[in-house]
């Protein structure tokens, strides 16, 4: 995969006073941050604190109240999440969202497809054929899947997989689009050490190509592992922002993520 798709290390992503409520309940509470290229974020923090309410903002499954979003100078924040797409901004689901009807290659393929925008995503769907696919997109997708210990499977059907293979196909479907920034939603939650390695080698490739990357994480020996920065959110806002040793050095933070269930966070 060519580096530059990935964008620089002056990417920066900004959030700013974003609130968003549901109902009666408010998720967000002038929520603000910043993301830099070439940097891997934690966002952490008990149930409740927004977490994955500002991911979806961030990449258009839901549109804040109040606030913005905007990556190099860029607004994201009136985008669809196909548009936000296209400009580089990927993200895992915890529910993973993959086709299982489909093959591991086919699920790449679309991925990649949906990225070049070059023809209609569900062609490869339709035919299941390998040669619907462009020989760089084929190459590509042999690349990512042999990092991921996945090369022997192209051919296999997603529904056969295991959950741990299933969350590495859901982490090769984001990189097939060579994200500027991509977001993990708790990649290690039911994955063994092998699996959780791959994921920890990707975050290092995508750090070196100079692209941004954000991690849900509740175990905090991953966040130390893999995050140079940490962003911390309680009831909707951003409690503290700064490197593990800070963040978890704060003895707010650490009141507010014992009192509010940091097991879970």
């Amino acid at each position: 995969m060519t580096t530059a798709a990935c964008g620089g290390t002056h990417d920066v992503l900004t959030v700013e006073d974003v609130s968003k409520s549901f109902g009666g309940v408010q998720a967000l509470d002038g929520c603000t941050f910043s993301m830099r290229g070439g940097g891997v974020t934690g966002l952490i923090g008990p149930n409740g604190a927004g977490k994955s309410t500002i991911v979806n903002i961030v990449t258009g499954f839901v549109k804040a109240d109040r606030g913005t979003v905007r990556l190099g100078g860029h607004g994201l924040h009136s985008l669809s999440p196909l548009e936000i797409a296209r400009i580089g901004v990927g993200r895992t689901f915890q529910d993973l969202r993959l086709f299982d009807g489909m093959t591991v290659l086919e699920n790449l393929l679309v991925a990649r497809e949906a990225r070049d925008a070059r023809e209609e995503s569900t062609s490869v769907a339709r035919r299941g054929k390998r040669r619907s696919a462009r020989r760089p997109n084929l190459d590509a997708a042999t690349e990512v899947l042999d990092r991921l210990g996945l090369g022997d499977g192209a051919d296999r059907w997603v529904r056969e997989l295991s959950y741990a293979e299933r969350k590495l196909v859901s982490l090769a479907r984001v990189l097939m689009t060579e994200p500027r920034v991509v977001f993990l939603d708790e990649p290690s939650s039911g994955v063994d050490l092998n699996a959780l390695d791959h994921f920890g080698n990707e975050i290092r490739i995508l750090r070196e190509r100079g692209a941004m990357v954000g991690v849900i994480e509740h175990n905090v020996e991953v966040i130390r592992m893999w995050c140079d920065d940490v962003v911390f959110m309680t009831r909707g806002q951003v409690l503290r922002q700064g490197s593990p040793d800070e963040v978890f050095a704060d003895s707010t933070v650490l009141s507010e993520y014992v009192g509010g269930g940091a097991a879970h966070a």
